[in-house]
């Protein structure tokens, strides 16, 4: 619930779309004489080509939904499946003070 929303956004779709499209057709045309599938040339061809941008897209997906603080206090329940930057905001909500020792 906290990153599935989050998998793909504008910022993803366009740049695997520049990343697909930096694949020279004579590749595409070449596996189509040998008559893959589309479906093989995408996992044979095209994702092996793209797995720098997809691990790229990965981590700056993950950063942004690690670094943020609304979407998962709205999401979750308990204290447990909280994200860090929560623990640390109520680390500071304490009664008497902030604990800075802790935070």
């Amino acid at each position: 619930a906290l990153i599935l929303p989050f998998a793909s956004s504008a910022f993803g779709i366009f740049l695997l779309r520049q990343s697909f499209k930096q694949v020279p057709e004579e590749l595409l045309e070449s596996a189509r004489l040998d008559k893959a599938s589309e479906w093989k040339i995408i996992y044979k061809l095209m994702v092996p080509m793209a797995k720098p941008v997809l691990i790229t897209f990965a981590l700056f997906s993950f950063i942004s939904t690690w670094n943020d603080y609304f979407w998962p206090l709205v999401m979750t329940t308990s204290d447990s499946a909280r994200t860090l930057p929560i623990g640390i905001a109520r680390l500071r909500e304490v009664d008497g003070g902030a604990m800075w020792n802790i935070v």
